[in-house]
């Protein structure tokens, strides 16, 4: 879990991406396969949560039948409650009333790189 302290503003995620390390076969990076818009306003005194993002690789089979990761997704799901306690035991204290909750965003933005971890 990370957070970030951003300046007062607003703000668009338009696309994501995972890493994956394949040792000896080198790196790959997923992403969206295509652009979306996920917008946001951080105000002054006021946390703004995105979720918890889980990510699933999606295995497919190369030439010679080995399994590698053909592409991915991440699961998206409401833990404010538990991050909350995360960031407060890191003594950052945010009281849930000053948040503004975005995963429902993600799941309705109709990209299938986002899922509902109610629906797994």
């Amino acid at each position: 879990m990370f957070s970030a302290h951003l300046p007062p503003g607003d703000y668009e995620i338009f696309n994501v991406s995972f890493f994956e390390n394949r040792g000896y076969f080198g790196t790959t990076t997923f992403s969206s396969k295509r652009d979306f818009s996920a917008r946001f306003t951080v105000k002054e005194g006021h946390a703004v949560y995105l979720g918890e993002f889980l990510s699933h690789p999606v295995l497919g089979k190369i030439f010679f039948g080995m399994s590698v990761t053909a592409e991915g997704y991440f699961v998206v799901a409401n833990k404010l409650h538990r991050d909350l306690a995360v960031l407060s035991g890191r003594g950052e204290k945010i009281a849930s009333d000053k948040v503004t909750i975005m995963v429902p965003t993600f799941l309705l933005i109709g990209v299938p790189v986002f899922r509902d971890s109610r629906a797994e």
